[in-house]
């Protein structure tokens, strides 16, 4: 009982200091946010709230009483290198994979009526190609760094403590990770339902029509759960809460990407609509595919 109790204090930390942080701050902000400044204290206020998940799992974890102290807990979230000190394949593999989840969602919309490319792209011709290529790239290479570093925030919350304790309590592992994945969307509730990633709060040249409210909460927490499964198999093929980061790190950088590129219902199209959800899961399905037959062909 304890042990689940320390969870249902994970989960009070996490949200309980974000919400406080988007009704006493972030929400302001982010309506009134305009210009250079106003940006930067957005994504700064973005970047403190990301670690909430952080110290919740640090405060719920101490109830443990575990004698190892710091090393202790990282060893519980697998703060440490990937199997075999495989750092190139554990952390530019989720990126890859989330840049296939995107493509795959994103691109066949392109082949609809009622979604487009950006004007701006489209009045470029052929420099337009390159510079897609270009802003995929720096997406990718974002993710494994800087990015990735500010995700750690929260997966040591989400994928590190949270999945990590669903399991030792007898979850499946799927269930874990789908249970993770709701839990991670809900999280970001106030922001969703006030337009965030639906409305996107910086200047958005493209257009595309937004939504907010619980609709919106509901599509961004199926895109949460599908995005969730992915970085849980990485996890789960590394042995390091790093993947996960750098696969969460990719999204960040890629979704924004990805919402320049294609114009349309934001609740469907990127950055984190229902058909880049759909991407998400057909590429999970893959990996673990691929996972299990490796492993049989090991055996």
């Amino acid at each position: 009982m304890r042990a689940y109790s320390g969870l249902a204090f994970y989960i009070l930390v996490s949200f309980g200091l974000a919400y406080l942080l988007d009704y006493t701050v972030i929400l302001s902000v982010m309506d009134n946010s305009g210009g250079v400044a106003g940006t930067l204290l957005l994504l700064a206020l973005l970047v403190v709230r990301m670690a909430t998940p952080t110290l919740g799992a640090l405060l719920a974890f101490s109830l443990n009483k575990d004698s190892r102290g710091m090393e202790g807990f990282k060893d519980y979230v697998l703060l440490r290198p990937p199997k075999g000190n495989v750092w190139d394949r554990a952390l530019f593999l989720p990126a890859l994979l989330v840049l296939l989840a995107y493509a795959l969602g994103s691109l066949p919309l392109l082949a609809l009526r009622r979604f487009t490319v950006c004007n701006y792209l489209s009045s470029m011709g052929w420099v337009a190609g390159p510079l897609i290529l270009m802003l995929v790239l720096a997406g990718i290479l974002a993710g494994v760094t800087i990015n990735m570093i500010v995700a750690l925030l929260e997966e040591i919350g989400w994928r590190g403590y949270m999945y990590q304790a669903l399991k030792h309590y007898g979850i499946p592992r799927v269930l874990a990770a789908l249970l993770v994945g709701v839990t991670w969307g809900l999280w970001h509730a106030p922001l969703i339902m006030s337009g965030y990633n639906f409305r996107i709060p910086v200047p958005e040249p493209c257009g595309g029509s937004a939504a907010s409210g619980l609709v919106a909460l509901a599509v961004f927490t199926v895109y949460t759960t599908a995005a969730g499964i992915l970085l849980s198999l990485m996890v789960e093929r590394y042995g390091s809460i790093y993947s996960a980061a750098a696969g969460h790190g990719a999204i960040n950088g890629l979704a924004g990407v990805f919402s320049f590129i294609i114009v349309g219902p934001r609740l469907i199209a990127p950055p984190a609509g229902l058909a880049v959800a759909t991407g998400f899961v057909v590429v999970a399905i893959l990996t673990s595919l691929y996972a299990s037959t490796a492993s049989r062909g090991r055996d």
